[in-house]
């Protein structure tokens, strides 16, 4: 390349200016035609490079949609706990407040509602 561009510039002190121009077009010309097909190929390297881009964005969102249901069904489990606790509690509130017998843990739900009303 560098002994082309060496007589490329001899070649342009010896010509007039509307040549001058000329030739300057033609090897900028034949410059870029040398480099389209590395263009070309860079190009289609990127195309490819971004298309695993999206691949990996949308399977990543995907896990983290799947993440995000378990999370949800996990906190739902948990606030049915709590709410769960909070009743218990209630009901053991009460219990103690009217001198209710306490209802133990092998009564089932109905008998210690019963007690309650």
């Amino acid at each position: 390349m560098e002994c082309k561009v060496k007589e490329f510039v001899q070649d342009l002190f010896s010509l007039e200016d509307r040549k001058v121009d000329l030739k300057i077009l033609e090897f900028f010309r034949d410059y870029d035609a040398q480099k389209e097909p590395e263009i070309a190929r860079l190009q289609r390297k990127i195309d490819n490079a971004r298309k695993l881009n999206n691949k990996a964005k949308t399977s990543q969102g995907q896990e983290f949609s799947g993440r995000s249901e378990v999370e949800n069904l996990f906190l739902d489990c948990i606030d049915e706990t709590k709410k769960l606790v909070v009743k218990r509690k209630e009901t053991q509130r009460i219990s103690k407040q009217f001198n209710f017998a306490e209802p133990d843990d092998t009564q089932s739900t109905s008998e210690s509602e019963n007690l309650i009303e």
